[in-house]
């Protein structure tokens, strides 16, 4: 016995939606573009303006790395693990690099790579940042070509609190500022360096209820516990080139790289 199969009926079925697709109004009124667009084996976009918005996963853990179409991460632990942004310092003058002149991210699956001009600079700086798989870290490799021996890059890192976000960090569900590196965020770090690294402790005010976990407003309230162990609070480690050099800063005073890199120590550190 011989079996026919049409395929007329498919095929006008699909020729109908289409036109159906073509004749629905906009969503809300709003004409969508796409944000990254292909190019090769990676996902292009020039100079975008959003943060936090491509998360890089590791292992099999819920911790993540938010990266996004500005060079600034967060770590998610679950629970706010900490801000990391860079600036450069040419003589008097200095930016962080999310307001370099041009920006291209790249999304390459499992990393993402950022190419970085700016006449402040001089030359061009590439970053490369992954998540790592046996560790829940974030790892990152920074190149730069071209550029002036007088020009130096500066890194902030700070923030960590453990604390969760009402839908932990959702796009779209919690703000864009709930990663940033906030003064709040760093009253509750003891840090303590050596050399080209540096450990910061945080969670001293002892266990949180899960109403505590997930209540973001409650971070200015953090006070220190001095009946908690050292041992019983959660920590951070960091590893830099051997030449850099680790100091404290105020997190009140991150207007520029400059005020940032030469201000003192204070209660948000």
């Amino acid at each position: 016995m011989r079996l026919r199969f049409s395929y007329l009926p498919l095929l006008l079925f699909t020729l109908a939606h289409h036109v159906s697709l073509a004749q629905t109004p906009l969503w809300h009124n709003k004409e969508r573009e796409v944000h990254y667009k292909p190019d090769g084996e990676d996902f292009l976009l020039v100079n975008g303006k959003r943060k936090f918005n491509r998360a890089l996963y590791g292992g099999n853990t819920a911790f993540r790395v938010e990266a996004g179409d500005l060079p600034e991460f967060a770590l998610y632990l679950p629970g706010m693990g900490g801000n990391l942004k860079f600036g450069v310092i040419n003589k008097k003058q200095s930016k962080w690099l999310i307001d370099a002149d041009t920006i291209e991210t790249r999304y390459r699956p499992g990393s993402m790579v950022y190419h970085l001009a700016d006449k402040l600079i001089g030359g061009n700086i590439k970053i490369t940042v992954l998540s790592l798989y046996q560790a829940e870290g974030l790892i990152m490799k920074m190149e730069g070509h071209n550029i002036p021996d007088d020009v130096r890059l500066i890194a902030a890192y700070g923030g960590p609190t453990g604390l969760k976000f009402s839908r932990d960090g959702d796009i779209g569900a919690d703000p864009e500022s709930s990663f940033y590196l906030k003064p709040e965020y760093c009253a509750d770090n003891a840090y303590t360096i050596s050399k080209n690294r540096f450990s910061v402790f945080f969670g001293s005010k002892g266990p949180l209820t899960e109403e505590e976990r997930y209540e973001i407003q409650n971070i200015p309230n953090v006070r220190k516990d001095s009946s908690v162990a050292k041992h019983d609070l959660k920590f951070i480690y960091g590893i830099f080139p051997a030449s850099a050099q680790l100091k404290l800063s105020d997190a009140n005073q991150q207007q520029t790289p400059t005020t940032y890199f030469n201000s003192r120590q204070s209660s948000s550190p």
